[in-house]
């Protein structure tokens, strides 16, 4: 299948992002680059450097990561690289919270768009029907009595003029409903990660959690947990206060702060792709 590139794929813009953005959002700076090696290793290069908050895009990262190391792959001028800098008081440098915080944020800055089924997968993904839509990347360190995050962001946004088949993933211009500006897009998700960051300082992870467990793709389905040693299978059961994911494994309840999930597709997704 070949796809055409879209009319409406427009270059990302600085000024266009900073005049869309919502009134009471304030920003310490926001560059747009073509190529670099990636969002989240432009702003750790300089994060001593700058005023957080602070975004970064690029058209096409170079080098781009996902969690433990691997590639994270977007298409050059149409998918959406995204990073934001922000300084916490270092007593809240709980990036697991963090992770799902941020994974609200994103998944409202998507239904914006006006698309709906956006799903979260423990403990970064952006889902759709078991596809994957984005994914999140949170990088942290302490800084005398700051935690300093760089929280990246990517969305496959337009497909591929040759895509690969073979990779299950979702792109948004491609789901029902979807209207889609890529600099509107950056704007909504600056200022929902920005005004979620805030709450999560104040208030810590607790809000976003519950709003988060309407999200969850997991619970209640057979999954397989993969950590050092080996893997685990049970049923997910959502997570608890701190962000942690909780499995049942034979009868038994298990708290997992950090591994990969599989889950066994839907098939009743199935079933409406069919339809």
């Amino acid at each position: 299948m070949i796809v055409s590139a879209p009319s409406s794929i427009e270059p990302l813009d600085a000024a266009c992002i900073r005049s869309t953005l919502p009134a009471g959002v304030r920003l310490g700076g926001l560059s747009v680059h073509g190529a670099i090696d990636s969002t989240n290793s432009w702003l750790r290069e300089r994060s001593f450097a700058l005023t957080a908050p602070y975004a970064c895009l690029c058209e096409h990262q170079l080098a781009g990561r996902g969690r433990r190391g691997r590639v994270w792959e977007d298409e050059k001028g149409r998918d959406l690289c995204l990073s934001l800098l922000w300084r916490f008081g270092a007593g809240e440098a709980r990036a697991q919270g963090l992770s799902l915080c941020v994974g609200v944020a994103v998944a409202r800055a998507l239904e914006s768009t006006g698309v709906s089924g956006i799903g979260l997968k423990w403990p970064n993904d952006i889902v759709w029907r078991d596809r994957k839509l984005g994914g999140i990347l949170i990088e942290g360190s302490v800084s005398g009595r700051d935690w300093v995050v760089v929280i990246g962001v990517g969305i496959n946004v337009h497909p591929a003029a040759e895509p690969d088949l073979r990779v299950p993933r979702v792109h948004l211009a491609t789901m029902p409903g979807a209207e889609i500006s890529r600099n509107r897009l950056a704007a909504s998700l600056i200022a929902e990660i920005s005004a979620e960051c805030a709450r999560y300082e104040a208030r810590g992870a607790g809000p976003a959690i519950e709003e988060w467990k309407r999200l969850d793709v997991m619970r209640g389905r057979a999954v397989r947990v993969h950590r050092p040693g080996g893997e685990v299978a049970g049923i997910a059961r959502g997570v608890d206060e701190v962000g942690e994911l909780l499995v049942e494994v034979n009868g038994r309840l298990e708290r997992f702060v950090s591994a990969e999930v599989s889950l066994r597709p839907d098939p009743r997704d199935r079933a409406r792709d069919a339809a």
